[in-house]
């Protein structure tokens, strides 16, 4: 990997990235709200997907 590694030519920031848009003053129980939210979203939406890959699996294999 050496060979391909030329420090000129690594990206960089002008600007270091912040999260200060995202420092609103939450109450730390709807912070907790959010996190829940967004934690059960994520997981309905995997149990869709894995719901939807395991039916089009099952339709390729029943037509072979």
């Amino acid at each position: 990997m050496e060979q391909y590694y030329d420090p000129n030519d690594e990206p960089s920031c002008e600007e270091p990235f912040t999260f200060e848009m995202e420092f609103d003053d939450l109450p730390r129980e709807k912070l907790k709200e959010l996190i829940f939210h967004e934690t059960e979203n994520f997981h309905h939406n995997q149990l869709a997907a894995n719901s939807f890959n395991a039916s089009v699996l099952q339709t390729t294999t029943e037509t072979k």
